[in-house]
């Protein structure tokens, strides 16, 4: 998962990497500072744990859209010699097979949303 934090000289958002879904994990994996130098300006700045905060990944976003995307149209080709076939049982799996690519977007969308609210709502005592 990628956090992120504020430079706190020019307010430039630096990116950390991590391995742990809450606050209370990456203290205790890491220590409640962790440094890290700026891009922008050139100072390093310390962090406490409770100034980082998540964000949703766009690129597991992207791939969940991709999924729904092209499973709809492969569902929807299938749909389409269903109804050209027209037996009552290859409708049925038609609409079932439609709601797959949804499902799939679904679980992957609200995965994320739940790891960066897990981060996001769990603090630590300074």
């Amino acid at each position: 998962m990628r956090v992120y934090g504020a430079c706190k000289h020019c307010r430039h958002e630096l990116q950390f990497r991590i391995s742990v879904e809450t606050r209370v994990a990456l203290a205790m994996r890491e220590g409640k500072y962790h440094s890290k130098t700026c891009k922008a300006c050139g100072k390093n700045t310390t962090f406490f744990v409770n100034e980082r905060y998540a964000k949703s990944s766009k690129a597991l976003l992207l791939t969940a859209g991709l999924i729904f995307a092209l499973g709809s149209g492969i569902a929807g080709v299938a749909c389409y010699y269903a109804f050209l076939n027209s037996t009552n049982l290859a409708v049925a799996g038609c609409f079932g097979l439609l709601l797959i690519p949804g499902w799939a977007w679904f679980i992957i969308v609200k995965g994320d949303r739940d790891r960066v609210r897990a981060f996001n709502y769990s603090y630590t005592k300074q």
